[in-house]
């Protein structure tokens, strides 16, 4: 293909072996057996692309009906969303290439994640192929959107909202998948009218995910994080829930964009609970930095730093007992 002119070729009497070519590189895509490599598929899409990107674009080769046909019906079962995820993969060198547009994976895939995620049975999630498909399939989709553009970009803004509201009705999805999949669509969609969907869940049902989860659940804090309004209660409970399990520097990120709006009085309050208690762990330094003690000020630290040390040498009536009248405990080095 390289030896061949695109001037020539851009004559109509030529279209159907250009439609031809584009049948053959899927089916080569495609192949169970002795599939070709990514790197030569790639390298013929590239040139198959040459000589058809000067043409008008309703003349195009076009794999939307192989496409459609490989994919097949919405994922089901281990089985189906196996074979979806394939077809996906195979799929990627003839898009890296850009003979193949993003937007025809996009029309026939995000109708059918919207299917699959309104099962109204639970499916048998033996290998949880399908739990990972759906994962996969809305992180796909997160990048595809681009709200900057008047469509969406690859995927369509109606197609991102049957997507949130798809998610979450969902009820067969298991945690933490079901909050990553529900929590970072409805951050990335950002509707003004949220109505449609369920109220976002409490703090501390999200501290309790980050618990049971940690890592996993990750994004799922990160996308609630950038949707709640918090409160100085709820930057405790949160910091507290990060002081034996620090998450990533993106969700770190996501909770001091959160804190920015916190007044001084509230902020304070916050770091006084999680730093005042002598019996309590100290969070790290990260998770303080992101919950704002960079701007506390030297007297207001100054003040916590006294009050955490005066409750550490005011001893408990037992302790007063077995130390004797009159006598302190000294405090603790290393207490911060």
């Amino acid at each position: 293909m390289d030896s061949l002119s695109p001037v020539v070729l851009a004559d109509a009497r030529f279209d159907n072996e250009l439609d031809a070519a584009a049948r053959l590189l899927w089916t080569r895509a495609a192949a169970s057996d002795k599939r070709a490599t990514d790197a030569a598929l790639a390298s013929a899409g590239a040139a198959l692309l040459r000589l058809v990107e000067g043409r008008p674009l309703d003349r195009w080769p076009s794999l939307d009906d192989e496409v459609e046909a490989a994919l097949g019906t919405c994922a089901e079962d281990d089985v189906s969303a196996l074979r979806r995820t394939d077809v996906l993969t195979n799929a990627a060198p003839l898009v890296e290439a850009g003979l193949l547009p993003v937007r025809t994976l996009a029309k026939a895939e995000y109708d059918a994640a919207v299917q699959t995620l309104e099962i109204d049975k639970e499916p048998e999630l033996l290998e949880s192929e399908l739990v990972s498909y759906i994962v996969e399939t809305i992180a796909r989709a997160i990048v595809h959107w681009d709200p900057t553009l008047p469509t969406g970009g690859a995927i369509e803004v109606d197609e991102l909202a049957a997507l949130a509201v798809a998610a979450d009705g969902c009820g067969w999805l298991p945690e933490p998948q079901a909050s990553v999949v529900k929590l970072t669509l409805r951050a990335a969609w950002a509707p003004a009218d949220q109505t449609s969907l369920a109220a976002l869940p409490l703090t501390d049902e999200m501290v309790q995910l980050w618990g049971d989860f940690s890592t996993p659940a990750a994004p799922a804090v990160q996308a609630w994080l950038t949707l709640a309004q918090l409160s100085a209660a709820d930057v405790v409970a949160i910091g507290s829930a990060f002081v034996t399990s620090q998450p990533p520097a993106s969700v770190l990120a996501a909770l001091g964009n959160a804190t920015v709006g916190l007044n001084r009085t509230s902020r304070l309050e916050a770091l006084q609970h999680l730093l005042v208690d002598p019996a309590g762990m100290v969070p790290s330094r990260a998770v303080l930095d992101a919950l704002g003690a960079p701007s506390v000020s030297a007297a207001d630290l100054a003040q916590m730093l006294i009050a955490r040390y005066g409750l550490r040498q005011q001893p408990s009536e037992e302790a007063g007992e077995a130390l004797g009248a009159g006598s302190t405990s000294a405090p603790q080095r290393g207490a911060i």
